[in-house]
């Protein structure tokens, strides 16, 4: 049996701590969350180093799902001006003024700009 590439390892590794921290870190809720917010978000997007991308908020979509707000943002910094958002980033956890608001759900394709949502 092989072992996964350490990128799948270090993302493993990344959401177990973001887990595990969210019990301790301060939360904020979607309705506190306005249209303009900046903030950042956690993820690897090489090796075994956890980077750090810029989140800017776009909209807030109430009830996307039952019971559940989506919040729209654009990302970047790293490689994401060039490649928009990557498979494998589900799961980074997103932050504004350091109170956790949610984590990477999707990302839009064949767009010119990394957009996606947080629930």
């Amino acid at each position: 049996m092989s072992l996964p590439p350490a990128r799948y390892v270090a993302l493993a590794i990344l959401i177990n701590i973001g887990c595990a921290l969210a019990a301790s870190v301060p939360t904020m809720l979607s309705q506190d969350i306005k249209v303009g917010d900046t903030g950042y978000g956690l993820t690897v997007f090489e090796g075994t180093r956890i980077d750090t991308f810029a989140v800017e908020i776009l909209a807030v979509i109430r009830n996307r799902t039952p019971q559940q707000d989506a919040i729209v943002c654009r990302m970047t910094g790293g490689p994401l001006e060039r490649t928009g958002i990557l498979q494998g980033m589900s799961g980074s956890p997103v932050y504004i003024d350091g109170k956790l608001i949610g984590a990477v759900a999707w990302g839009r394709s064949f767009t010119t700009e990394p957009l996606g949502g947080i629930t």
